[in-house]
């Protein structure tokens, strides 16, 4: 073994094949070293850039053994795992292995390749024009002062990445200790191409804390974020209020790119976990934290899916100020209100993760509700109710959908429900009402919802959505606290109640996905069993049966009858 040091000077080219073996320390101060074989034993590996460039190439997964590191002002590109000492100033590093920052302060020019960029714990990595790699780790602090361009894959580790000097970067998701985006600087969440197909969200973000200057950008394209400290609730609203602008999505906070351009079903939802029942997000788990994501205007417990829980938050919130995206208030303007009320119902049934389409959905010109018709409701104190209590049977060879009570010895009271089919399963309601649940015009319109043979109009329940993916009818916002016959709930006998054939039938190519929610009069939300039954229904498909089937009793908000 050569006791002496290698050292490489110059403007030419030096290549290495084969295995060497020496004890000294490799120093490249011109020209390149270019190191095609394998060092067996060396110490740490010096690139010093004087009047000349200097740099190092090593080309083998063995060209340097991972307990060494490199040092100096020149460039480095290698494949295998290096390791960087402290106070190293280096003008770039191209890697496809590792490159681990040891401890102290190193300093870097450029970073690229597709390699791992790590930082440990208590080391500092400044990069100062551009940052673009695969993966960083990172327990130490990395600050980007890069300018506009940077991309790397998932930030992942307890330090802190910082932003400043108005430095871009894109991630495929970070998850860090502490994010500070500094004035003028924009982070951006890489397009999730996973969620938009339904596959595992790889885009999520996790931080303990989020410093978002004022003038700072924080791009969430269709991804999401938690933040586990909780204090900062007030100001990641802001944050998102900030960058609304009415729906462009164009000003700095919290935005997304992705909404800007589906702003008519789309936004940033946001809520603290507990006041949504939630101890995870997206594969992540806390005790608590605040999260947003891109999602549905109405996803009101940012599930990616607008339903029956979704609508029932919305009417009994209907009104309220100081109200936040969980209580249903979608424009950010702090009150429950009308607009609110049309979004809810205009998605209901979607689903991001099923490309669920909203084609027979209503335009917003049939949302026909007032809002002086519109006041929050009182609910109803009545008796307890299980989650079965209401079911749904449906014969696959006829079609044939009915609400059945499952309440031994009583009836069970409902105040509304939905019955969905990704497949696309439902027959819509027709216009005549024969034999179906509902009058001519369908949906969000309490006029003609209920018009019976006895000329009897429950103008208090509506309609909310009657399409092959989604039926759903129920409560609306129409209660007022003067009126108790303005509240009306539903009660179905031991008949039961039929919707007619609101199924495709088997043979016309139906799917048994059928799946069935409903709210109790408590305004309570259940999702329930659905049977599949060649047997005959129970019950007649007229509005008012006598005798078997008990409906339309009403129940008003103080247990009378």
């Amino acid at each position: 073994m050569r006791k002496w040091p290698l050292s490489k000077a110059g403007t030419g080219l030096w290549q290495i094949s084969g295995t060497s073996s020496y004890s000294g320390l490799t120093s490249v101060t011109g020209g390149t070293l270019d190191i095609t074989g394998s060092l067996t034993k060396t110490s740490s590996v010096a690139i010093n850039a004087a009047t000349s460039s200097a740099n190092l190439v090593l080309d083998s997964a063995t060209a340097l053994p991972s307990t060494e590191s490199i040092t100096g002002t020149g460039s480095a590109s290698f494949a295998p795992a290096v390791y960087v000492n402290a106070g190293s100033t280096l003008a770039s590093i191209v890697s496809t292995g590792t490159t681990t920052f040891n401890s102290g302060t190193s300093t870097v020019g450029t970073i690229g390749g597709t390699g791992v960029v790590a930082v440990a714990s208590g080391a500092t990595l400044n990069v100062t024009t551009s940052l673009n790699s695969g993966p960083v780790s990172s327990g130490g602090a990395i600050n980007v002062n890069a300018g506009a361009s940077n991309t790397v894959g998932a930030v992942s580790g307890s330090g802190t990445l910082s932003l400043a000097n108005a430095s871009n970067l894109t991630a495929a998701s970070i998850g860090q200790g502490g994010l500070v985006i500094g004035p003028g600087s924009t982070v951006t969440i890489a397009h999730d191409n996973q969620s938009a197909t339904g596959g595992t969200p790889i885009g999520t973000s996790r931080v303990t804390t989020l410093a978002l200057n004022a003038a700072g950008t924080l791009d969430l394209t269709n991804n999401g974020i938690a933040v586990t400290d909780t204090t900062e609730f007030g100001s990641i609203q802001s944050a998102i209020v900030a960058s609304y602008d009415n729906a462009h999505w164009d000003l700095p906070g919290i935005t997304s790119s992705i909404a800007a351009s589906h702003s008519n079903d789309h936004a940033i939802g946001y809520a603290q976990a507990s006041a949504i029942g939630s101890t995870s997000f997206n594969g992540i788990s806390f005790a608590d934290a605040v999260i947003a994501r891109y999602t549905l205007i109405g996803d009101t417990n940012l599930k990616g899916s607008v339903d029956l829980g979704d609508y029932t938050k919305v009417v009994v919130n209907f009104g309220k100020t100081g109200a936040v995206w969980s209580d249903g208030n979608f424009d950010y303007s702090g009150t429950v209100g009308l607009g609110d009320y049309t979004k809810v119902v205009l998605d209901f049934g979607r689903s991001d993760s099923t490309a669920l389409n909203n084609t027979a959905g209503p335009s917003a010109q049939q949302v026909r509700a007032s809002s002086a018709a519109l006041t929050l409701h009182a609910v109803p104190a009545v008796t307890t109710t299980t989650a079965t209590d209401v079911q749904l049977l449906v014969n696959p060879s006829s079609g044939a959908v009915t609400l059945i009570s499952a309440v031994n010895g009583s009836q069970a009271v409902i105040t509304a429900y939905a019955i969905t089919s990704q497949s696309g399963s439902l027959k819509r309601f027709g216009t005549s009402g024969s034999g179906k649940y509902l009058g001519a015009s369908f949906e969000n319109n309490p006029n003609v919802f209920y018009s019976s043979s006895n000329g009897n109009t429950y103008s208090n329940w509506t309609g909310i959505k009657n399409a092959t993916t989604v039926i759903a009818e129920g409560f609306s916002t129409s209660y007022t606290s003067s009126s108790d016959t303005t509240w009306t709930n539903y009660t179905i006998g031991a008949g039961g109640y039929s919707l007619g054939n609101a199924f495709k039938t088997l043979a016309s190519g139906g799917i048994k996905d059928i799946a069935f929610q409903w709210d109790d009069q408590n305004l309570n939300i259940y999702t329930s069993i659905v049977t599949y039954t060649s047997a005959p229904e129970p019950g007649s498909v007229s509005l008012i049966a006598i005798g078997a089937m008990t409906l339309l009793r009403r129940r008003r908000r103080h247990g009378r009858s």
